[in-house]
Formats: structure tokens, sequence, C-alpha cells
């Protein structure tokens, strides 16, 4: 009986994560990730009031998932959303970075984002999402996160498995 409602609770489990789950390689639509990020053009604005310096910070927590390294540029509260859940709530810091884990155990993540892919975010639903001036990355099956900035400071974190879902 005991080993039946284990599996009962796995499979329910199973199956709610079903929409989270990322679908079967899913065609990249980042630019060559076998180029280093600063080669790659984007045009892409500066995050408010954050130096290049920072964002290379940022995107360094990131690719070596050193994400408590993130604390000092993070807002006393920050708008933590997942894609595909209905999470989305506003944060401490510590909440936040606890938050990342969903994905940045991804490696090979270039950054910045290639533009087109932010201001097609930008300019949809997901938008409410993107608080401040974007910064984001994508990883090699096309996981997404983006930080948004304001006054020097990330006030949102908007990350998710497949960025394609999202965009047009």
């Amino acid at each position: 009986m005991r080993n039946t409602r284990i599996a009962a609770t796995l499979l329910i489990a199973a199956l709610a994560l079903t929409g989270c789950a990322p679908s079967a390689e899913p065609e990249p639509i980042n630019p060559d990730s076998s180029q280093p990020a600063d080669d790659q053009p984007t045009g892409a604005p500066v995050a408010s009031g954050l130096t290049d310096d920072d964002l290379a910070n940022i995107s360094a927590a990131i690719s070596s998932d050193n994400t408590a390294a993130l604390e000092p540029y993070l807002a006393e509260s920050v708008l933590s959303t997942i894609a595909s859940t209905e999470f989305s709530e506003q944060r401490t810091p510590a909440e936040a970075i606890k938050d990342l884990e969903y994905v940045v155990f991804v490696e090979d993540w270039t950054f910045p984002m290639d533009q087109g892919i932010v201001d097609s975010l930008t300019a949809s639903a997901y938008s409410e999402y993107i608080v401040g001036t974007p910064y984001g990355g994508i990883g090699p099956k096309n996981e997404f996160i983006i930080f948004g900035a304001e006054d020097g400071k990330i006030v949102s974190i908007f990350q998710g498995f497949d960025v394609t879902l999202l965009v047009e």
C-alpha cells in the first residue's frame, strides 16, 4: 500500500511538471555559441545604471553557477518570474538567488542575449515580467534568463527553459 502511494505521488508530480519540462531538443535560436559572447553583435542597451563591468560580473555569476555573487546587484525587492509556471512574486535578494536554481545549472550561457529576442519579449504580454532595462543570456537549448535593471540594481529576473515557446 505504501509503495502504491509513493508511486501515485511520483506520477502526479511528474504529470504536474510536464508543462514545465523543456521540449525535446528545440532548435537553438541563439547565435553560434562557439564564438565568445563579446564578438556577437547585439546592439543591446546597457542595463539602466549598471556598468559594463557590472554586466560582465552578472554574466560570470550565472555562467559559473556562483549566484551568490549577484546579491550586491539586486534591489531590496526583486520580481522573480519563472516562465511556463504560475510563479511570479516579489522576493528578497536571497529568495531571488534561490529561485535561480531553476535554470542556472545550464552550462555554456551566451551573454548578452540576441537583442531581437529581448525586443520580442518586451513587446509581448511577457513584458510585465521584465521591469526596467533588460539584460539577458541564453543557453544552448534556448534556456533563458533576463534581468531587468533600474537605477543600478536588478529589479526583475525572468527565467525559463525554452524562449522559443515565448517568441514569435
